[in-house]
C-alpha cells in the first residue's frame, strides 16, 4: 500500500493493513540513502529511544502491561519527530542556539525517564521474587509515575516546538527581508481580494495569505518584505498602495504564489490554486478489523546530491484512528505504525 497518488479530488481513502507490515517498511530502509542532518537527528533519536523502550518491554511487559509500552512507543516517536522539527526551524534561521538546546534538553530528559523506568522495573522484579507484595505494589506505582513523567515531557516538547513552528509560519516566506524603511510607496490606495482553492473547481479554503513587495538590499540582492498578512480566512481583502506585489497562500502543506500588479483606485480579485489534494488514511490490525490509533507519516521520494534515492517526510500525525493529509498533487509513500506493527 506504500504508494498512492494524492489526487485533486476531495479525498482518497486508504486502509493500511498493519498485519502485513515488515516487508513494506524495509523498502523504506533500503531507499532512504543519505539523508539531511535533521532527518539524521530523527533517525538516531528514534533508534536510540526505541532501543531503550525495547529493553523496558523485555524486562517489564509482564509487570506494567502492553498499553504502557505502547504509550512509551508513541511518546518516543513524538520526541524524535519534534527534535527533527526543532532542527529544521534552527537551520531556517527562526531559532537561536539556546532554544535548540532547550529542545535537546527535553529529549535528554525523556531518555532519562526511560532509564529510570528500566531501573525501577528491575527493582520491582527483585521485590516480587521476594514475595513482598506491598513493596512490589509501591514499585509499580513508582514505575507508573515515571512513565507519566516521560509522557508529560514528550507533550511539553511537542508544545514547545509547535510554538516555534507557529512563529516560523508568521515569518513566511524564507527569504532575506528588507528593513521597513527601504520600501517607499507614494501611490494611492488599491484593494485586492484573495482566496485559494485546492484544485480547479473547488471551494475556497481557509488559508494563510501574505502580500509582499520586492526590493533590493544594500548588497544588490532581491528581497521580499511582507506588507500585510491574514490567517485562517477563506478570502481576505488587502488594502495597499498601488504597485507590483507577490501574493503567497498556504494551506496545510500546500503553497501557491503569484505576482500581481495592483492598480490605483481599482478593486481586484485573485484566486490562488494550490494544485493539491487530500488523502485520508486509517489502519487496521488485519482485514475486517477496526481502525487503530496509530502514527502516520506521508513521504515524497527524491534524489540527493549523490544520486541516491531518498524519502523526505512531508507531514505526520500521531495517536489518531484516521488522519487527513493535505499535500500538493503527486506521488507519495504512506507509512503507518502501531506498537510493533508497520505498513
Amino acid at each position: 500500500m506504500n504508494k498512492e497518488t494524492a489526487s485533486k479530488k476531495p479525498f482518497v481513502v486508504l486502509a493500511v493493513v498493519l498485519g502485513l507490515v515488515i516487508i513494506s517498511y524495509l523498502s523504506y530502509d533500503i531507499l532512504k540513502g543519505v539523508v539531511s542532518p535533521c532527518e539524521t537527528i530523527f533517525q538516531q533519536s528514534d533508534l536510540q529511544l526505541q532501543t531503550k523502550i525495547k529493553l523496558v518491554e523485555v524486562e517489564g511487559e509482564v509487570i506494567i502491561g502492553k498499553q504502557k509500552i505502547q504509550d512509551l512507543t508513541e511518546s518516543a516517536q513524538i520526541v524524535a519527530e519534534r527534535l527533527k522539527a526543532c532542527c529544521i526551524v534552527l537551520h531556517e534561521g527562526h531559532l537561536d542556539a539556546n532554544q535548540f538546546l532547550q529542545c535537546k534538553n527535553e529529549g535528554s530528559k525523556y531518555e532519562e525517564h526511560l532509564d529510570v523506568a528500566l531501573a525501577q522495573i528491575k527493582e520491582a522484579k527483585i521485590v516480587k521474587a521476594s514475595g513482598e507484595d506491598s513493596a512490589f505494589q509501591e514499585k509499580i506505582r513508582q514505575i507508573n509515575m515515571t512513565i507519566e513523567d516521560a509522557k508529560s515531557t514528550s507533550r511539553e516538547l511537542d508544545r514547545r516546538v509547535k510554538e516555534l513552528e507557529d512563529k516560523e509560519h508568521d515569518d513566511l516566506p524564507d527569504v532575506a527581508v528588507m528593513k521597513s524603511d527601504v520600501i517607499k510607496q507614494s501611490s494611492g490606495p488599491a484593494k485586492i481580494k484573495v482566496s485559494a482553492i485546492l484544485a480547479e473547481g473547488g471551494a475556497a479554503q481557509a488559508s494563510w495569505f501574505g502580500i509582499y513587495r520586492k526590493g533590493t538590499d544594500e548588497f544588490g540582492k532581491t528581497t521580499l518584505e511582507r506588507v500585510d498578512y491574514a490567517s485562517g480566512e477563506t478570502e481576505h481583502t488587502f488594502t495597499v498602495p498601488a504597485g507590483r506585489y507577490t501574493l503567497i497562500g498556504k494551506h496545510a502543506n500546500a503553497r501557491a504564489e503569484k505576482e500581481v500588479v495592483i492598480e490605483e483606485g481599482k478593486a481586484q480579485s485573485l484566486r490562488l490554486n494550490f494544485h493539491a489534494g487530500r488523502v485520508k488514511v486509517s489502519a487496521v490490525l488485519a482485514e475486517g478489523g477496526t481502525a487503530q490509533a496509530s502514527w502516520f507519516g506521508i513521504y515524497r521520494k527524491g534524489i540527493d546530491e549523490f544520486g541516491e534515492m531518498t524519502l523526505e517526510r512531508v507531514d505526520y500525525a500521531s495517536g489518531e484512528t484516521e488522519h487527513t493529509f493535505t499535500v500538493p498533487a503527486g506521488r507519495y509513500t504512506l507509512i503507518g505504525k502501531h506498537a510493533n506493527a508497520r505498513a
